[in-house]
């Protein structure tokens, strides 16, 4: 199986890494934890550890382009203002970090550090009050 470059080689992820690493170097999957779409079908390709075809050249190209950073690029954006829409991939991104954390792939203390950077992406744009 032939291991093909990161996509995302110099994009900050929501673990603290660059690309598909963590800050400590170890190879982060936490999309591939996600639900496969629908043109993949059920994935056989997952073990304990995410994706064992992630980053290799038989990695279905849809797995192949997604990378947590489009979330965070999406939050750190003024113009998207829907609260459904910054909520959901807020929920989206602590998901992959509670994955992370019950994964042994970073620890309770890096989660709350990127736990709180996405959360303070969301006082860039100010939820309506909800009362």
């Amino acid at each position: 199986m032939l291991m093909v470059e990161s996509q995302h080689p110099n994009v900050p992820n929501i673990v603290g890494g660059l690309g598909c690493l963590t800050e400590d170097a170890k190879r982060c999957n936490l999309c591939c934890f996600e639900p496969p779409p629908p043109e993949i079908g059920k994935c056989k390709h997952m073990t304990p550890e995410g994706c064992d075809l992630h980053g290799s050249s038989d990695q279905p190209e849809t797995c192949r382009e997604f990378h947590c950073s489009k979330g965070m690029s999406v939050l750190a954006d003024p113009m998207i203002t829907d609260p459904v829409v910054r909520r959901a991939i807020t929920n989206k991104l602590l998901w992959f970090l509670e994955m992370g954390v019950s994964s042994a792939l970073i620890s309770e203390k890096q989660a709350e550090k990127f736990a709180n950077q996405i959360q303070s992406l969301n006082y860039v744009y100010q939820f309506p009050s909800e009362e």
